[in-house]
């Protein structure tokens, strides 16, 4: 497993090296310009838990696939009182137009009925381990993944390269979880 720190500079020019389409660059923003941009709908949104936050998007690019995915863990400070899943959806937009699908999830943050531990860790792992069930009807390459986490979006993506390594005692443990070929966090 690769770890990779960067800018936001630099992100996308790696998620499409990593996940083997061409490079790309993106100049920094300022944050009155990034709350600015457009948040696209995704193709699909799948749903693995009751509550609101327990649902993942889908972007998906043209053409059947076989696409390579990037798994996208958004930040927020770990609350319910910051965007979700939304605040990348643009990120998730913009990869489809270079041929690469996003998985962006959700999760429950620690001030939300359920969230905190052990239960945001369960959502992580259910949502990450649902690609395995998704892949093949959206023409997913689960050979070509790479996790993105900013913030505490950063935090579970590491978390989740190392969640093989769990004692099967441990309330976050998952039988074969899916491994992702690298991660970024930012």
């Amino acid at each position: 497993m690769e770890e990779v720190t960067m800018n936001r500079r630099a992100m996308l020019a790696m998620v499409a090296s990593i996940a083997g389409s061409a490079s790309c660059l993106a100049d920094p923003v300022e944050l009155s310009a990034f709350v600015a941009l457009p948040r696209p709908e995704p193709t699909l949104q799948v749903r693995y838990g009751e509550a609101p936050s327990q649902a993942i998007d889908l972007f998906l690019p043209s053409g059947s696939g076989p696409h390579p995915v990037a798994i996208l863990i958004h930040g927020g400070c770990w609350s319910a009182t910051t965007a979700g899943r939304e605040q990348v959806r643009h990120l998730g937009a913009e990869l489809t137009q270079r041929g690469i699908a996003a998985w962006s999830i959700g999760y429950r943050r620690a001030n939300e009925p359920g969230g905190g531990y052990p239960g945001t860790f369960q959502d992580v792992s259910v949502a990450i381990d649902r690609l395995r069930v998704e892949a093949p009807a959206h023409g997913l390459d689960l050979s070509r993944t790479v996790v993105v986490g900013h913030s505490a979006g950063g935090h579970l993506a590491l978390w989740v390269s190392a969640r093989s390594a769990l004692p099967t005692t441990s309330p976050v443990h998952a039988p074969s979880p899916f491994a992702p070929r690298a991660v970024i966090r930012a």
